[in-house]
């Protein structure tokens, strides 16, 4: 389970607002607040995706950077 404040201390690890965090995540801005206000739970892809991007931001932020550029994952 990824607690609101758990997230939020993600999102704060990289300096971003909710609406750059979202972007970084390719999910819209409404759904990560949500998230981060404890109004819903991120599906269990999302919780990996999250919990990647706590334990390893190098590698997050490159998958991040070839999936939006087009690249194969």
């Amino acid at each position: 389970e990824m607690s609101p404040k758990r997230i939020k201390s993600i999102r704060a690890s990289y300096g971003l607002t909710q609406v750059a965090f979202s972007i970084l995540l390719d999910i819209s801005y409404d759904t990560y607040r949500n998230w981060e206000i404890g109004h819903r739970n991120p599906c269990t892809s999302a919780v990996s995706l999250l919990t990647l991007a706590e334990q390893n931001p190098k590698v997050f932020l490159k998958q991040q950077k070839q999936y939006k550029n087009g690249a194969p994952r």
